[in-house]
């Protein structure tokens, strides 16, 4: 019986040239997620509303992490990105700065003017 030798340099050789070869599907790494954009929606009530009663409530959209305030003053962020606030009216026009701000530091604002006559 003949013992067959077969040298371990030629195998090396293969291990090494098949260790260069590129196997996309074999990529182990996690594509890296695209930040979706800030945006800021006011759902209700609409610019330029005129209201007779003297309190409404803002209802808007925006990312779940950003932060509201409108006129200066936080408003809370569901985890679905909702919020919603009421205000009260002053007689003629009310005009609300509205703001989302992201983690980021990205702004997006919007004005809202809404009035009341009684």
């Amino acid at each position: 019986m003949r013992e067959s030798h077969m040298s371990i340099k030629p195998m090396l050789l293969v291990l090494a040239l098949a260790s260069l070869i590129p196997f996309p599907e074999c990529n182990t790494s996690s594509p890296t997620p695209t930040p979706t954009p800030l945006f800021l929606t006011i759902v209700e009530p609409a610019n330029g509303s005129l209201v007779d009663v003297n309190n409404v409530t803002i209802r808007g959209k925006t990312l779940a992490d950003a932060v509201v305030s409108i006129n200066g003053e936080p408003v809370d962020v569901d985890s679905s990105g909702d919020f919603s606030v009421t205000v009260a009216l002053e007689e003629g026009s009310n005009v609300f700065d509205i703001i989302a701000t992201d983690e980021a530091g990205d702004e997006e604002t919007t004005q809202l003017v809404v009035s009341f006559a009684p």
